[in-house]
């Protein structure tokens, strides 16, 4: 056996660089063998130890060849047929030695003869199948280092022995070797998903903030589109419906109830339209900040009296019976003309949805902070509908509009003050038990001076 070790480096010395993983499947197929518990001695053991005595030589071989190279000072990098680097003596290559080779250099350093052994077939195995292949080459090395231990194969003297062990070694390395260049193929398939992944996600955030600011500027001019016409239709509208109304004077007493009626629709039609293009002016306005708030001390039933001024027409009209109850004294720091259009809102609406019914306005003082409710008793509104009442441009029931007139904006509008006001509104209702709008206010000035505490 030592001369086959001394002959056989010569004409091994290439096989071994480019083994292909033959090598290590006749280490595999020598394992399989002798962990099934092969009796020594007998025919087919024989052919196991052939198998054996090959994989010794080469491997013995490889450490010659590795340690002449060592001795003269020259490092030495082993690749596979591949272009991948499997073996590496020293680190005295230079970096551009191994990237031209492959993008990833594996240094073995002082364990490069046993995990040659492992890398061979690790390497050239599918990155998802390194860590199984590993895995098994593992299990069987333990098997037949258990296997020699207990029952060592015939024919191979001490340096068969040596040789075994150190390819007992390579096994027992070939789960770390399989884990370790599976994790560096999956740290780089990460990677590159990861970069791949920041590259869309800045690509996709670059579209959305072109498209955002596209938007907002469109938004803009819209804006400023609807604040112009809005004053543009407000002026001639005004003059229609003030020409009416002294037509209608001057018609006092005359006999012409045709002419009469159809001037009050003219008026009713005018008066419609005005309440559409002042609620768009009034969204217009809060969209852009352009609302100044005048605070000061507001007398609640004194703004509660200016709403009902505005709705009784319409109140007594539609047969609806109103209730008032809270405090005569009530007193809140906010907005006088914000306020007054918030109740004249809510009442329109309560009218206007309810015909031969009744109508209550409760408001009451709690901490310092107003709560508003009017209730009506119409129709009411679905539970799932309740979320949607509060959008622009939306109704329940569009057919309705030709009925009880509105486009949607009254109560879009309404909680926009509300919340220019720093309060809360929310909605109570159930079909056939009528509709309750709640509006919660703080007094501006004591939640001024409550912030200017903290501050300080």
């Amino acid at each position: 056996m030592p001369a086959h070790y001394e002959d056989a480096l010569s004409p091994l010395r290439r096989r071994v660089i480019h083994t292909g993983g033959s090598l290590v499947g006749a280490f595999m197929v020598v394992a399989v063998v002798s962990s099934l518990g092969v009796l020594p001695g007998s025919a087919p053991a024989r052919v196991p130890a052939t198998l054996w005595s090959t994989l010794a030589i080469a491997i013995f071989s490889l450490l010659r060849y590795v340690r002449s190279r060592e001795a003269s000072g020259a490092p030495i990098a082993l690749y596979d047929q591949g272009q991948a680097l499997l073996f590496l003596t020293s680190l005295g290559l230079a970096t551009g030695v191994l990237l031209e080779r492959g993008p990833n250099a594996l240094l073995t350093l002082f364990l490069g003869p046993p995990l040659l052994l492992t890398l061979g077939v690790v390497l050239p195995q599918p990155p998802q199948r390194r860590l199984w292949v590993g895995g098994v080459i593992m299990t069987f090395g333990l098997l037949f280092g258990l296997r020699q231990l207990a029952r060592p194969l015939p024919g191979l003297d001490d340096w068969g022995v040596v040789v075994l062990g150190i390819a007992c070694g390579a096994a027992s390395l070939a789960l770390a070797g399989g884990v370790l260049v599976a994790l560096l193929e999956l740290l780089e398939h990460n990677l590159d998903d990861v970069e791949h992944t920041r590259s869309s996600l800045l690509r996709t955030h670059g579209d959305l903030a072109q498209a955002r600011d596209r938007a907002l500027a469109a938004n803009r001019a819209k804006d400023l589109f609807l604040a112009n016409m809005s004053h543009e239709l407000r002026t001639p509208l005004n003059a229609v419906m003030g020409y009416t109304e002294l037509v209608l004077e001057d018609l006092q007493g005359a006999d012409q109830p045709e002419v009469i009626r159809d001037l009050r629709r003219v008026d009713a039609a005018a008066r419609h339209l005005l309440g559409l293009i002042s609620g768009i002016l009034e969204l217009t306005e809060i969209d852009t900040d352009s609302v100044d708030l005048e605070v000061s001390e507001v007398d609640v039933v004194g703004v509660v009296g200016d709403a009902i001024a505005v709705v009784r027409h319409d109140l007594e009209r539609a047969g609806n019976t109103l209730r008032l109850d809270g405090p005569e004294d009530a007193l809140l720091t906010t907005d006088l003309s914000r306020l007054r259009q918030i109740v004249v809102n809510l009442l329109s609406n309560a009218v206007k949805f309810t015909d031969h019914g009744e109508i209550q306005i409760r408001w009451v003082l709690e901490g310092g902070s107003l709560r508003l409710e009017v209730q009506d008793s119409g129709p009411g509104i679905p539970r799932d509908a309740l979320e949607r009442i509060f959008e622009r441009f939306e109704q329940l029931d569009p057919s309705s509009t030709r009925t009880r007139g509105g486009a949607g904006l009254g109560l879009a509008v309404t909680q926009r003050l509300v919340q220019l006001l720093d309060g809360r509104m929310s909605v109570e209702s159930e079909i056939g038990a009528g509709t309750t709008f709640i509006v919660e206010l703080p007094d501006l000035e004591a939640s001024e001076q409550a912030a200017v505490d903290l501050a300080v």
